[in-house]
């Protein structure tokens, strides 16, 4: 039997402060606990279907005869088809849990700057990947694989392979990498040198030790970008992703998409704010919002990391065997960040400081399954032993790709807004976050304030509408460090015809995750249902 969602009447926790989230939480973990694991949906809207490209059929409330809904990207791009073929011989077929997939590979060229068409252009790398259930002339299902960075072609058969069955069945998987990053023209700019100095970043960048550090290295990553992609540094943004993205529509023939955004989901976001009369389908799954300011972010990020700090504390304490950092966790944890907060320990490849135990939480702490290991790794490094904790955090950030992701990481969130950190006031900037959360919230401005020396962008994201656009889901898990509920919240206020889907966690992305997301999605993306208004899922 499928888990559905308890809904709470008349709204969504979190839409007053966060004391009235608090006291809804508590109260629907309560009422979840009494009737075990069972939880029922309200009365679902069901929109209309509607043919989209060919003997595509998807959920859309859109009717062909109405005038197509136009947003600021017009009536929608023009790319020749794809000409699929094979993917390069290391492309993994089999996914981790031995399904097998028909992965094929083609490139989608398109111009550098879509008003300038005729002033260069650049070549995006598109994967695809169908089941052996998949049937001929399954539609495309767009995923986007999270913050820009990862390649599809790496990744297309264990994104397949992580969807519910019954949507591979009725799916073809369809990935791209974003503009600048994967196997799209990537712009690696983000020296070996330079990605030391961010993982071992001061705790707190108020200090007059703190503000020269971050100085030095926001400085760094502008020169260096700067000099690596030249004027097409500026192309590489969110606004131009988007455009992207329906060019790739056109390529692949079909009058509308169905997207399932994650990990940031903003291109997604954008697309239905450019395109609302090309969507059929969309599934924003723990999305940024491009109007939170960066001293909002910090402070949401950092206060979500410190709770979830105390549910890792209270798991480890459960462990059979006891707690490797001890009966106190966080004191063990804090003692840590002010034994390295002057020096740092050679990690080897990079040194440890008090900001790299800070960066590991907020990596790893979303991520339940991430927690033992982590436990034992701060432990470790109580002990002496700095590898360990290097190494997990190295491959939460991207392994072997490292430098690669951070260079995506920077150029998009720098190109996609205009708010900067004042490095002549740090410390002011600082007092908010240390405030709300005295360990994490002074390091979480300075993972915002990378971008301080960074040029003006051409596009930065402003507010959302996405006028016209068929039903929306939006996800947000309410403990969520890195992609913060606030933000889930805010584009759901923003998108017109969007459904706020909460989930009473704090892991990021909460799809297939979740029983109870994953049935509200999939009878989403299979049956055009859209769940009632205050949808929450519990943990």
């Amino acid at each position: 039997m499928r888990r559905a969602a308890d809904r709470i009447p008349g709204g969504t926790v979190g839409d007053r402060d966060r004391r009235a989230v608090i006291t809804v939480v508590i109260a629907i973990m309560t009422v979840a606990t009494l009737v075990l694991t069972s939880c029922t949906i309200g009365p679902s809207r069901r929109p209309d279907l509607a043919i989209s490209g060919g003997n595509t059929t998807a959920p859309t409330r859109t009717s062909d005869r109405q005038p197509m809904p136009l947003g600021p990207g017009g009536p929608g791009r023009t790319a020749r088809p794809l000409a699929w073929g094979d993917c390069p011989a290391t492309t993994p077929r089999t996914a981790p849990d031995g399904t097998t997939f028909t992965v094929r590979c083609a490139t989608l060229i398109v111009p550098t700057s879509y008003p300038e068409p005729n002033r260069g252009s650049i070549e995006l790398h598109v994967a695809q990947a169908r089941a052996a259930e998949t049937p001929p002339g399954a539609p495309p299902l767009v995923v986007t694989l999270g913050d820009p960075g990862a390649v599809s072609e790496a990744s297309i058969a264990a994104t397949a392979a992580a969807l519910p069955a019954d949507i591979r069945a009725h799916y073809t998987i369809v990935a791209m990498d974003p503009r600048g990053t994967g196997e799209s023209t990537p712009i690696n700019c983000v020296s070996a040198s330079t990605a030391r100095a961010i993982l071992g970043m001061a705790a707190d960048p108020g200090t007059p030790t703190g503000t020269s550090q971050l100085t030095s290295i926001t400085r760094q990553l502008t020169f260096d970008c700067g000099d690596t992609a030249g004027p097409a540094l500026t192309k590489i943004n969110s606004t131009n992703a988007a455009d992207d993205l329906d060019s790739l529509r056109s390529a692949l023939r079909v009058d509308r998409l169905s997207i399932l955004a994650r990990g940031g989901a903003t291109i997604g976001a954008v697309y239905a704010d450019r395109y609302p009369g090309r969507v059929t389908a969309m599934v924003l799954d723990s999305p940024a919002d491009p109007t939170q300011t960066l001293q909002d972010r910090a402070v949401a990020t950092a206060t979500a990391a410190q709770t979830l700090l105390r549910d890792f504390a209270a798991a480890c304490t459960a462990r059979t065997g006891g707690c490797p950092l001890g009966d106190d966790p966080v004191a063990a944890i804090t003692a840590l960040v002010h034994r390295f907060a002057t020096s740092g320990t050679d990690a080897g490849p990079w040194v440890m400081t008090a900001g790299s135990v800070l960066l590991s939480l907020i990596e790893l702490l979303p991520d339940p399954t991430a927690w033992p290991p982590l436990a034992d790794a701060l432990a470790a490094l109580g002990d002496g032993n700095a590898r360990p904790l290097a190494d997990l955090v190295t491959g939460a950030l991207g392994g072997a790709d490292l430098t690669a992701r951070l260079s995506a990481r920077v150029i998009y969130d720098c190109n996609d807004t205009t708010d900067r950190l004042d490095l002549r006031d740090v410390a002011g900037a600082v007092t908010p976050a240390r405030t709300a959360a005295p360990m994490l919230g002074p390091y979480a401005v300075a993972l915002s304030g990378l971008c301080a020396s960074w040029p003006a962008p051409d596009e930065a994201l402003g507010r959302l509408s996405g006028a016209g656009a068929p039903p929306i889901i939006v996800i947000g898990s309410v403990n969520d460090p890195v992609h913060p509920f606030a933000a889930a919240r805010s584009v759901a206020s923003q998108l017109a015809s969007a459904t706020l889907v909460t989930w009473q966690s704090g892991r990021d992305g909460a799809y297939p995750a979740s029983g109870c997301i994953a049935s509200i999605v999939d009878d989403y993306l299979l049956h055009a249902t859209v769940p009632d208004r205050g949808t929450l899922c519990p943990p």
